[in-house]
């Protein structure tokens, strides 16, 4: 059963020794950035207007009061609270360009997190996205809801397959979020990564000091950019990388350190295959990235690092199977419990996995037991050197998806209720 009548703050102790909810009622915004209308920014003191700017003001962060939403050319009101009690929200502009220089209604939240959150009704994802808590224990899983212009999250209240889980609850709002991405730090801090329908790529630190800092824009390579999809590594990486696919061309960096708040580093491309639609990637046990896509064709395909040193190149992307591999619509990376890195992909709504051992790679195999279940989205949770990954994906059931989960290997698929 869900633990949704308990309350959030009787389960920080689950989750982290800080307050996971910190921020509770700064409202997150869409294109804080030159392209795009964004928040009015909220001073320090948390009292003072929002910025006034042809491209609205900008979002306010961390100590800063919470942000106005939307992009009129004034820019929206300031918060009237510093973020650490929660100031309120900004009133909403009517429209903000995009990164094509159209424009896009800006819609006001449909969901607004803070202390008690409630569970709130889940709709069809677009995609999902897993990291460990922030006590290094499994799982929480993200998703990106476009219908309700919002990020929702859940999370397991315990380390067993059979644990209960906390309802789906409110992780703010973004704009017809799309691809979503998540990492654990070295810190077990968490970084969550969500692709907009306008291109826009954003971010949200769970910080191991003070808790969620706000959404906030994440540059991408070029002033034209348009992000399509997002992948994300940390942990057993030591420095986490990131990975866009940016108009059908592959690009990553990496922060200069493993510091939670170490700077990323230039962008640089990685020569990928025509038309490119899903990325993942993973670590190998001996340090080198190891990069996936799936074109536009489902064909899947794979680059690895020609060093384990942060800023080596990548080879060229080489075909990840045979005539045997199946059609793929998404590609997902995990580990197994020597760390030895796995991919899993979805056929046709069916499942299958590929692991690496040593240098070689095993063949895609569909996972038992999944019958009839078909599943729309993919991800996967891996709780390194503690347990085998597990699959999460939901369904296709109308009007409320069910979220389901299945260990490598096994032939159990079951509902989180």
């Amino acid at each position: 059963m869900g633990a949704g009548g308990k309350s959030v703050r009787g389960l920080f102790s689950l989750l982290s020794s800080a307050c996971l909810f910190a921020s509770c009622h700064n409202l997150d915004l869409d294109h804080a950035t030159a392209q795009g209308g964004s928040a009015g920014q909220a001073a320090q003191d948390g009292g003072s207007a929002g910025q006034a700017a042809q491209d609205g003001g900008s979002a306010g962060y961390l100590n800063d009061g919470s942000a106005g939403y939307a992009g009129e050319p004034q820019g929206g009101e300031a918060g009237t609270s510093p973020i650490h009690t929660g100031g309120d929200s900004g009133s909403a502009g009517s429209e903000a360009n995009t990164p094509d220089g159209g424009t896009e209604d800006v819609v006001l939240p449909s969901c607004i997190m803070h202390d008690s959150n409630p569970p709130i009704s889940f709709q069809a994802p677009a995609s999902l996205a897993v990291s460990l808590s922030f006590s290094g224990q499994p799982f929480v899983v993200y998703a990106t809801q476009p219908s309700s212009n919002s990020m929702t999250m859940r999370w397991s209240l315990g380390t067993g397959f059979d644990s209960s889980w906390y309802a789906w609850t409110c992780l703010d709002s973004l704009r017809q979020p799309q691809r979503t991405a998540a990492a654990n730090l070295s810190g077990f801090g968490t970084e969550v990564y969500v692709t907009t329908k306008s291109g826009a790529l954003f971010v949200r630190h769970l910080f191991t000091s003070i808790g969620w800092a706000p959404w906030e824009s994440h540059p991408l390579p070029s002033a034209n950019s348009h992000a399509d999809d997002v992948a994300t590594v940390g942990r057993p990486s030591s420095i986490p990388f990131l990975y866009v696919i940016d108009r059908a061309r592959v690009f990553v960096r990496h922060r200069a350190n493993s510091s939670e708040v170490a700077q990323y580093l230039p962008w640089a491309e990685v020569k990928a295959p025509p038309s490119p639609q899903r990325i993942s990637a993973g670590i190998r046990l001996d340090g080198r990235q190891q990069v996936f896509i799936v074109d536009a064709t489902g064909s899947a395909f794979t680059s690895i690092q020609t060093s384990a040193l942060p800023d080596a190149g990548f080879g060229a992307f080489e075909r990840f199977g045979d005539e045997s591999t199946p059609t793929l619509s998404e590609i997902q990376c995990g580990y197994l419990e020597n760390g030895s890195l796995t991919v899993f992909g979805l056929s046709a709504g069916a499942v299958w996995s590929r692991s690496l051992s040593g240098n070689a790679w095993g063949a895609w195999t569909p996972e038992p037991g999944q019958g009839a279940l078909t599943l729309l989205t993919l991800a996967v949770g891996s709780w390194f050197g503690q347990q085998s990954p597990i699959v999460f994906g939901t369904d296709a059931d109308s009007p409320a998806p069910r979220l389901w989960h299945h260990v490598i290997g096994s032939s159990v698929w079951a509902q989180i209720q």
